[in-house]
């Protein structure tokens, strides 16, 4: 079994050494191509709290003009530490806190008359989103905050409270309101919902003043 390759000058790539044993070439373009020895270093013991990872393989041409090997390709190892875990989500604290908030509490009895389907499916999506699928959420929650009088403030708590918990992005994101806006009232004062007749516009949401 050879234990060279070549290395094309012209891409710096190697490629295999075209016989299975370490006898010359015959007819090799040497202007195309340079003879390296194959050199592979014993993969080590991990070190305490390290994993053992391979190099990316070194190329050393020591003789660029020889008729034979023109230098070596080296495969090597190196200890790298262990990343450690992701914390785990901590799902059971933020629903505690839900449960508690007197805010998230007066929102869900006022969507109980104004979009009690949406009232009725947050507890399910929750659920959902626990298990990794926050799409429903971000729907039912959103028809929630655009029915109801959820203060700004209050949501921004509880996507921060989403982040603190270690929850997945796309949900703590289905949480926060709108960087820099405010919920959209009529001249009445009364909060205006999002038209789902424009997909593209959120009505719901004006500039913050």
């Amino acid at each position: 079994m050879t234990t060279r390759t070549l290395l094309n000058r012209a891409t710096n790539r190697l490629v295999a050494y075209p016989r299975q044993d370490d006898e010359p070439v015959i007819g090799l373009d040497r202007d195309a191509y340079h003879v390296l020895q194959i050199i592979r270093d014993p993969q080590p013991e991990p070190q305490d709290g390290c994993q053992v990872v391979p190099l990316p393989v070194a190329i050393e041409i020591s003789h660029p003009d020889g008729d034979d090997l023109n230098g070596t390709a080296t495969y090597g190892w190196q200890q790298q530490p262990i990343p450690p875990a992701p914390p785990r989500p901590d799902w059971l604290t933020f629903k505690a806190a839900v449960l508690r908030s007197a805010t998230v509490n007066q929102a869900l009895a006022a969507a109980y008359q104004v979009a009690p389907v949406a009232a009725a499916a947050l507890a399910p999506s929750l659920t959902l989103a626990e298990r990794g699928s926050p799409d429903e959420f971000a729907v039912v929650w959103g028809a929630i905050i655009q029915a109801t009088a959820v203060p700004v403030p209050e949501l921004v708590g509880l996507a921060a409270l989403a982040e603190a918990c270690n929850l997945p992005q796309a949900f703590v994101e289905a949480v926060n309101p709108p960087a820099g806006m405010q919920r959209a009232r009529d001249e009445s004062g009364r909060f205006i919902a999002d038209d789902p007749a424009t997909p593209d516009v959120n009505e719901a949401w004006v500039p913050a003043e």
